[in-house]
């Protein structure tokens, strides 16, 4: 495994995850703030330190933004979504389809 496998799929998530909740800020644009660095250990230890977790990851958070359609005040900052596998809860969700989007390389 590379380790811009993980970089990538990191940055896949970053970018997916909702920069804003109403006015609450969930992450920063940019991937080398204090936030996104401490972002990317958390993202590896919610994949439980395997890079074929990641697509799953991807999934599961598409599945609870798409949930959260017209109700995007109630998503959780992004450290919460990581630090509960927030991500687990919402993969096994059908009623969205099972597409998963590949990282950027």
């Amino acid at each position: 495994v590379k380790s811009d496998d993980w970089e990538s799929w990191f940055i896949k998530f970053w970018e997916l995850y909702p920069r804003m909740s109403g006015s609450r800020v969930n992450r920063t644009d940019k991937t080398n703030t204090r936030q996104a660095i401490n972002c990317r250990e958390r993202f590896k230890k919610s994949a439980y330190f395997k890079i074929e977790n990641c697509p799953q990851i991807i999934k599961g958070l598409q599945n609870y933004i798409r949930s959260f359609a017209g109700k995007e005040d109630f998503i959780t900052g992004i450290e919460v979504f990581l630090n509960q596998n927030t991500w687990e809860k919402y993969y096994e969700m059908s009623l969205f389809g099972n597409d998963i989007i590949e990282p950027r390389l």
